[in-house]
């Protein structure tokens, strides 16, 4: 590889100076946010939405070529399920029924309704389409 490459493949690797000191505090922040999420949310919110938190904060941060809009609409997406799951869970055991197996038809339904969406999709890199949003 000749000089004038390497240097401008390195030069384009550095991180800007304040890039450590930021990615440290938001490491911080993520842990405690996990801590606390672990211990008040339970394990699902744990396992499922920092990883899009950490996007959304480095996309932010313009950390790299991170987009915000998928991990955005992942966190909205996983808090309007739980705002509907814990309605329809309320509702459901205040008639005297049981919510478990509505839970589970309305999940199916769900998981139905993103496998018809998804149906044929070809995986695409860089910008996602609306339709891999949805």
């Amino acid at each position: 590889m000749d000089e004038k490459r390497k240097a401008a493949r390195t030069a384009g690797s550095q991180l800007p100076p304040h890039m450590p000191a930021l990615m440290v505090a938001l490491t911080a922040v993520t842990g405690v946010v996990e801590a606390v999420s672990l211990l008040a949310l339970g394990p699902a919110f744990t396992a499922m939405q920092t990883g899009n938190v950490l996007f959304l904060a480095f996309g932010a941060a313009q950390a790299g070529d991170l987009p915000t809009l998928p991990a955005g609409i992942s966190l909205a997406a996983f808090v309007l399920g739980v705002i509907c799951g814990s309605h329809l869970e309320a509702v459901t055991q205040a008639r005297g029924r049981r919510w478990f197996v509505m839970g589970l038809i309305v999940e199916a339904g769900l998981i139905l309704a993103a496998a018809a969406a998804a149906w044929g999709l070809v995986p695409r890199y860089g910008a996602p389409s609306p339709r891999h949003l949805a």
